[in-house]
């Protein structure tokens, strides 16, 4: 069990940074408050309201009231309150999940465990809501008839535990409101937020005010509050889950006040190891069922019982299999105390552990060592007592009548197991234990909403049958065999001397040198040797050895070695079965693509795709467990849950942060941030496209800006206000810059330097769309994130920086465009003839010069254009692509952009930013067509052609052109975008393909 952290962010539902009641359908907090202290810090994480006695009658009062109506709604309404509270509590897993961590330090495994049954207990609660029968019983009389109709109680108090809170706490209160009763659920004080979430959750769904009142109190108030619920008229049933000793006590409580009650309470459960069993599966799975949460449940194997005839070979599988066990995070430091207590007086009374835990400080006062202890006798306290916590007691016996005795040699009775190969004799032990469960061949922790679940003797009464007719009620015991013959059984079926030659087949490959030991150079040449997918991650390789090299002497022996390849087998075996749902014994993309997203983890259909295609090695369509466990084996620090592999395909396979580029994530050199030439490609598709198609609207908005007269018939009209005659006036300039264009070349006029500008466009685009992706990268890099989804600032400067770049490239060309734009007039040069003429007029004026006019004043307008353009454009896309993703309840990545939407943002984004420009753009164009045939005037630089424009024009002539610009920019930046889109989708580079860490790294 790794360890966990406390995220500081935990969100929880409260009121003024306190946890509060919840009473009538609202969130009440209290004048006194208790600290909740997370055992990951132990320190305080937040406030709890403690409810006062005023609190709680309310609570009460308020139940009865909802109960008149609440008793009255229909089966389907408790149903569909129950099915959206399922739907509620699967949107919230990230942030329920760190709430209960936090509170009661439960592991990912179980708290997947227990959050998993609750929500199962939701919908199969929803299920049976509409099945509670009456009976028709035969009574004398020829005309007289008889119905058994079963009626709610009214309000049930609910106390449960912390310990497996979501289940045992939903548990309580739905059973109840299903069958028509009204809850006062009393929660616990070490999680209260965990209790408040799901509560919080049934409400939400559409459970009126009153119905599902909660209570917290200080530790200090549990025996005053408890005895004044129970002792409320309107409170008619009790249901408690906990000790033994509080059990009793609420039980006496309850009979002083004449009122049913259900208890669930401790165990001592024991596990019975025939000698036919399967030893190996009984170990681990002993192990599991002492040590799961901690031993912190009330169905945890405290007793395992052997059969003397295999005790030798069961103890070495328990050691073998005690090797993956990790410290032991418990709820506090009190049950810690306990069991060294319990522990400590066994072995001086000569108890003696299997093995010694490791000579290592635990700093964390609520962590300990998990314990296997044997030769314990009735006189030790850990004898009767119950540890709940990692204490686990080994015996042995002669014979299988004396496995019964001493499994039912205990107050209590709760669950048991037993491990054989034979079935008859299983049940044979089932039907002789005294127990409230039996389990053949799997482990005493075992639930499920379909199952009765309760126990004997001093754990409780079990939920049993309507009374039969001699009144006696006699208690449902489930008996759970599990048959280890099935396909998905396939770690279970290797033999210990077969997994022992295939590790020590593959420590053989790794070893290269034969030594004996590996070190880090060593590692990474066996793995190259084998091409595994870490042969070149070598931060990822060092953090392998610091988790194999348990001496921390820098070589890994062949015992640490197999040591961790067991542990990791083992979680990943277990994480397997949890994904394998049809337990056919392989994974499907589904089963993996449903288990990501019960993680919280949603990822793409390209990325799915590329981690089954590497995992499933022989591409038949399926992942074995053989498949898993080769690509996975050396997850870092053998942390197997899904964050975690997630991570680590990542930092292997060849996809960079975006998915779309074939580079290894542990390159940091400049080749990291080059982009896949196919976005150069791309960019210079795009600009070809979109600039030929709206070349004639940019010789008509170069032709504008070059005439620099103002429209007088525009401006007096403007001046009196004739509207009219102002739009006249506006579009005359319009129209006879058109015939000009067409009498100075036709049709072929209007594309006058279209080729010399598909010369410097391509390029440009392609460098700006280059730089912009580079940019992205460098910036993500910096920042720590995904280069689709960096800080607004980052990403605006990264299309600045992509615009400058090209600017500058092409700065030349741009000129040479402008200026022969300039020099087409009726009766001149065309074409090639007239691109020389013009280039040898610039080259006269001054050489490299003016091929450079006005650059500062491109540059200056480059950069807000193509920042405001491109930070327009992908923002709008992802808003589309995120609302597109919640409506299709689908990843963003696999949303389709289709070209209507791609043009439409792109013209808006083009226009926007064009607009936001045009004067700069303007007076840089002028100082490049200075002195040409349609732009005679001269300016000395960037401050003399403003001031001439302004006193010339006014500072409407800075917007002169805008109109065509506007019809030019909007569809070319649309279909600029529509073709780079596209051209992106299929563009030539490199792919992700089935070996691992082609390229390099």
């Amino acid at each position: 069990m790794g360890s966990n952290s406390l995220d500081t962010q935990v969100a929880i539902p409260r009121g003024n940074g306190v946890v509060p009641l919840y009473l009538d359908g609202k969130s009440v907090t209290t004048e006194q408050t208790f600290d909740v202290t997370s055992p990951l810090t132990n320190s305080v994480c937040w406030k709890a309201a403690s409810a006062s006695q005023q609190d709680a009658l309310a609570a009460v009062a308020s139940a009865a009231q909802a109960f008149q109506s609440w008793r009255k709604t229909k089966p389907r309404q408790r149903r569909d309150i129950f099915i959206r509270a399922h739907d509620i509590l699967k949107q919230r897993y990230n942030q329920f999940k760190k709430s209960s961590q936090t509170e009661t330090g439960a592991s990912e495994g179980m708290f997947d465990f227990e959050y998993g049954l609750a929500m199962e207990l939701l919908l199969y609660t929803a299920g049976v809501v509409a099945t509670v029968e009456g009976t028709l019983p035969s009574i004398d009389g020829d005309s007289s008839y008889a119905m058994v109709m079963k009626e709610p109680y009214g309000v049930v108090l609910a106390i449960a535990p912390w310990n497996a809170p979501y289940v045992l706490g939903l548990r309580a209160s739905i059973a109840p409101l299903a069958a028509g009763n009204t809850v006062v659920l009393k929660g616990p004080e070490l999680a209260p937020a965990t209790y408040h979430n799901f509560v919080d959750a049934l409400h939400e769904a559409g459970l009126p005010p009153g119905c599902l009142n909660t209570v917290f109190h200080r530790p200090a108030d549990a025996a005053r509050i408890t005895q004044l619920l129970i002792e409320q008229p309107e409170i008619r049933k009790v249901n408690f889950t906990g000790s033994s000793n509080v059990g009793s006590i609420v039980a006496g409580l309850c009979g002083r006040n004449l009122k049913p009650c259900l208890l669930e309470l401790g165990g001592k459960a024991p596990a019975i190891v025939c000698g036919d069993a399967d030893l190996e599966l009984a170990a681990k799975t002993c192990l599991f069922g002492a040590f799961h949460h901690a031993g912190q449940i009330c169905m945890s194997t405290e007793r395992i019982i052997v059969a003397s005839s295999v005790l030798k070979e069961f103890r070495a599988h328990l050691r073998t299999a005690a090797k993956s066990l990790h410290i032991q995070q418990l709820v506090a430091s009190a049950p810690v105390e306990k069991n060294k207590k319990l522990v400590d007086d066994a072995i001086s009374k000569g108890a003696r552990t299997l093995f010694e835990a490791p000579n290592i400080e635990v700093a964390n006062p609520s962590q300990m060592y998990p314990v296997v202890i044997e030769d314990v006798t009735p006189d030790m306290q850990l004898f009767a007592t119950e540890s709940f916590g990692p204490t686990v007691s080994l015996y042995t016996v002669e014979s299988d009548e004396e496995a019964i005795r001493l499994a039912n040699n205990t107050e209590y009775g709760l669950s048991a197991s037993v491990f054989t190969r034979d079935l008859a004799r299983g049940f044979k032990f089932a039907r002789e234990i005294v127990s409230g469960a039996v389990h053949i061949n799997g482990p005493t922790i075992h639930d499920e909403p379909g199952l009765p679940h309760g126990g004997a003797k001093s754990s409780g009464f079990a939920p049993g049958p309507p009374p039969s007719p001699t009144g006696a009620a006699p208690p449902k015991v489930p008996v759970v065999a599990t048959l280890h013959t099935g396909p998905g059984s396939s770690m279970e079926e290797e033999s210990t001397e077969d997994r022992d030659q295939r590790i020590r087949a593959l420590w053989k490959r790794l070893d290269g040198a034969g030594d004996g030991q590996i070190d880090l150079h060593g590692l990474k040449k066996g793995l190259k040797k084998i091409d595994h997918p870490l042969k070149n991650a070598d931060s990822l390789l060092q953090e392998v050895l610091t988790a194999v090299d348990t001496s921390g002497d820098g070589q890994i022996q062949f015992n640490e070695f197999r040591v961790f390849v067991e542990h990791a087998e083992r979680e990943l075996w277990q994480l397997f079965e949890s994904i394998d749902k049809d337990h056919s014994g392989a994974l499907d993309k589904e089963e993996l693509r449903a288990a990501f997203k019960r993680a919280g983890l949603t990822i793409s259909s390209a990325k799915l795709d590329q981690f089954f295609d590497e995992v499933d090695t022989n591409h038949d369509g399926e992942i074995s467990f053989e498949e898993w466990r080769d690509f996975l084996l050396f997850v870092p620090a053998g942390v197997s849950n899904l964050r975690a592999i997630l991570s680590y395909y990542s930092a292997t396979a060849n996809v960079n942060q975006e998915g779309d580029v074939h580079i290894n994530d542990t390159l940091q050199g400049f080749e990291n941030l080059i982009p896949d030439p196919g976005y150069f490609i791309a960019g210079g598709m795009a600009g070809i496209v979109s600039r030929t198609a709206t070349a004639p609207l940019d010789r008509l908005k170069v032709y504008l800006i070059a005439q620099t007269k103002p429209n007088e018939a525009t401006v007096q009209a403007a001046k009196k206000r004739s509207l009219l005659q102002a739009v006249r006036g506006f579009g005359r300039p319009l129209i006879d810059a058109c015939k000009d264009l067409w009498r100075a070349g036709g049709l072929r006029s209007l594309f006058a330097g279209n080729g010399l500008n598909v010369a410097k466009v391509m390029p440009e685009s392609a460098i700006k769309f280059g730089a912009y992706e580079s940019a992205k990268r460098f910036l993500g890099k910096i920042e720590g994130e995904d280069p689709h989804h960096l800080h607004p600032t980052a990403q605006f400067l990264a299309g600045g920086f992509g615009g400058v770049v090209s600017q500058c490239v092409v700065y030349p060309l741009d000129t040479l465009k402008f200026r022969m734009q300039c020099e087409t007039v009726e009766g001149g040069l065309h074409g090639n003839a007239l691109i020389a003429q013009t280039a040898r007029k610039m080259w006269t004026q001054g050489r490299f010069w003016p091929f450079y006019r006005g650059l500062g004043m491109g540059l200056a307008g480059m950069f807000p254009y193509s920042a405001i353009d491109l930070f327009i454009f992908e923002n709008a896309k992802w808003w589309w692509q995120a609302r597109r993703a919640r409506e299709l309840n689908i990843h963003e990545d696999d949303v389709e952009m289709n070209n209507l939407v791609t043009a439409s943002i792109g013209a808006s984004s083009g226009a926007i930013s064009a607009t936001a420009v045009y004067p700069l753009n303007l007076l840089r164009t002028r100082l490049q067509a200075q002195g040409t045939v349609l732009h005679p005037p001269t300016y000395t630089g960037i401050v003399d052609v403003t001031r001439k424009t302004i006193q010339q024009e006014g500072f409407r002539g800075l917007f002169k052109g805008v109109t065509p610009n506007l019809l030019k920019v909007a569809p070319a930046v649309g279909i600029s975008y529509v073709v780079y889109e596209n051209s992106k989708a299929f563009r030539v580079g490199p792919t992700v393909g089935h070996e691992y860490n082609k390229g390099g790294g």
